[in-house]
């Protein structure tokens, strides 16, 4: 018996419009034909599943969209052909929890496994354990506190918290062979992770993880090996139907499948970039002279991760960029805030919630304020046009 597993994971999956007309036809099986086969080919797969599988239901009150997906959408990812379902996001308590309980009832009813998220904070810490070729798999999924967590009695994801993802590692490292963990946050549409989140990532390494995947910036970002263990930032969207991304050649489009393969002591990896299409009726692995100009992009992007003063310097670039929006959000527009005897619904007060509590919004907001006050954001304004350069895929 072979004592190698391999492992492919796929970044976000969303199930809306233009998607949603294509559930259940002939042209479902067909948007997954040219990738079909390496997913087939992989022992364990995993999807990040970016809204719930609801009819009906109730919005929450939340700063950015509520999503959602109708309970048929569950026949995309067998067509897809995944092993596991990630729930630990920031958009699967979009309905409440009535949408995550009932995500999860219509996943397990299609024979789908999860992972992220549960019916309270200890349900959804609980790692997916995969067991493959005589070896444990442990999957640990969390995600940045935004909106829709479990708490100790309510459903939703699997909340970051240091010390408890920690902890968690270190406990599936005694049961099982490997442990990968797969953590939703970052700063969206930035190609280049922040030094923070490479820092967070490489802790994990650190703990004993054997692999970290990122999810949730909605576009490519590099790798790299670290600890001879493979660290991917950002694996971009996988398909999402969501409308309005503009041009078909906007990095929204693309994403690569990183495909892991444990054997003993050896980790070794390879990368598969793929496009889909804005109808989101096919997604089409890239080959020849278009494949070779996406890996010499993903190795362009990767090589800023290893040198942590350009590391810091696209940061500060993407923060002045970004900051500014970021920081207005934090105004109120001069009113107080009301707490009142229930849940808060006006907009300000909830943007305000998600700066102050998501690590990536938080740390954005800090660094661009520092930067402010010590003078700096003139300075630091000539590393836009690099950001703005790794923006563009070749």
């Amino acid at each position: 018996m072979s004592h190698t597993v391999s492992m492919i994971a796929a970044g976000d999956l969303c199930t809306m419009a233009p998607l949603d007309a294509l559930i259940g036809t002939d042209a479902e099986a067909m948007i997954f034909s040219d990738i079909r086969p390496l997913i087939d080919s992989t022992d364990i797969s995993l999807v990040n599943l970016e809204n719930p599988l609801i009819d009906g239901g109730t919005p929450i009150a939340k700063a950015g969209p509520n999503l959602k997906g109708a309970e048929a959408g569950v026949s995309l990812i067998r067509a897809a052909g995944f092993n596991c379902a990630i729930l630990a996001n920031n958009h699967i308590g979009d309905f409440g929890s009535e949408g995550v309980m009932r995500t999860l009832e219509v996943l397990k009813g299609a024979g789908v496994e999860t992972v992220g998220a549960g019916a309270n904070l200890s349900e959804a810490a609980i790692p997916w354990i995969a067991e493959r070729n005589g070896m444990r798999v442990a999957v640990l999924a969390t995600a940045e506190n935004e909106f829709g967590g479990a708490s100790d009695s309510t459903p939703g994801s699997n909340g970051y918290q240091a010390s408890r993802i920690i902890g968690a590692i270190f406990a599936a490292r005694q049961k099982t062979d490997y442990v990968v963990i797969v953590m939703h946050g970052g700063n969206e549409l930035n190609p280049v992770p922040s030094p923070v989140v490479v820092d967070r990532y490489r802790s994990f390494i650190d703990a004993g993880a054997d692999s970290v995947i990122g999810m949730h910036p909605h576009c490519p970002q590099g790798f790299e090996v670290y600890r001879g263990k493979p660290i991917f930032y950002s694996c971009g969207n996988y398909l999402f139907g969501y409308p309005g991304q503009g041009s078909p050649l906007s990095s929204w489009y693309y994403g690569y499948l990183p495909r892991i393969v444990f054997d003993g002591p050896q980790t070794s990896l390879s990368v598969h970039p793929y496009r889909f299409s804005p109808e989101g009726d096919k997604i089409t692995l890239l080959t020849g002279a278009e494949k070779d100009r996406f890996l010499n992009y993903l190795d362009r992007i990767s090589a800023v991760i290893a040198d942590p003063q350009e590391l810091q310097k696209h940061y500060e670039g993407w923060c002045v960029l970004e900051g500014g929006k970021l920081i207005h959000g934090l105004l109120h527009e001069g009113k107080p805030i009301d707490p009142g005897t229930g849940p808060i619904t006006d907009k300000p007060t909830l943007i305000m919630r998600n700066i102050l509590t998501c690590e990536a919004h938080n740390h954005l907001a800090s660094t661009y304020m520092r930067m402010v006050c010590d003078g700096r954001l003139e300075t630091c304004r000539q590393y836009i046009q690099d950001v703005k350069d790794r923006q563009q895929i070749p």
